[in-house]
């Protein structure tokens, strides 16, 4: 004779960080509880990670805040950056330096002036300076806003090019038209992962309890490697 037996409370797969608990009734259903302990991650050490009404939120603190856990820096939507040229409260740079939008720079990097001698491979740009957009001169990859220097001039960012850039989130990886990033390689949310997971910036492994369909599995967490779906 067979038996189902029934575990009433949380099961064993949970999307980590989505404010929520999945929970088995004594009725045998699965239903979805609001967790306010399951905050997400998001990695940035200038957002407030909470939930609201089973949501995961990533508020971006107070600006100007110096950065939690950080000996410099400023918070600026959300991000930590050296400055923010766009607030006088925020525009002071250490030691003479000067603000370029998010940048402390040496002064002669905001005068609008082309100046070799002082390392600038462009107007305002390079290293020390920001880094130079594609097209403008570079010597080195360190020149460039895509950190790749080709032949001279800064080179686009593409999906091939060794580097993190553009709006990739790791390298070559993580926003169209670039492939999903494996386990290892940054990221924002979950879709920019193969996975599907992403944790304190980072994508995740898969395994058989991280509450997302992955790695061959016929549903979530189950099929595949995983135990039997049914």
């Amino acid at each position: 004779m067979c038996t189902v037996e029934i575990h009433p409370g949380p099961i064993a797969s949970q999307r980590q960080g989505d404010c929520q608990r999945a929970e088995c009734t004594t009725a045998g259903e699965l239903i979805m509880l609001e967790e306010p302990s399951d905050v997400h991650d998001d990695g940035e050490p200038c957002t407030y990670d909470s939930c609201s009404e089973g949501w995961p939120i990533n508020m971006p603190l107070t600006e100007g805040l110096i950065c939690p856990g950080a000996r410099e820096g400023m918070c600026h939507k959300g991000a930590c950056v050296a400055c923010f040229d766009g607030d006088v409260t925020m525009n002071d740079c250490p030691n003479g330096l000067a603000c370029d939008d998010v940048l402390c720079v040496p002064a002669h990097c905001v005068n609008n002036a082309f100046e070799p001698e002082l390392g600038e491979t462009a107007r305002d740009c390079g290293f020390p300076c920001r880094p130079c957009i594609a097209g403008e001169a570079c010597g080195s990859s360190a020149d460039c806003e895509s950190r790749i220097c080709d032949g001279g001039r800064c080179a686009p960012a593409t999906c091939e090019d060794g580097a993190q850039n553009g709006s990739e989130t790791g390298i070559d990886c993580g926003a169209a038209p670039c492939p999903l990033c494996p386990a290892g390689q940054g990221c924002r949310t979950g879709v920019s992962c193969e996975s599907g997971v992403c944790w304190a910036g980072m994508c995740r492994e898969p395994s058989c309890t991280d509450g997302v369909m992955n790695a061959g599995e016929d549903g979530v967490d189950c099929g595949g490697g995983c135990a039997p779906c049914g």
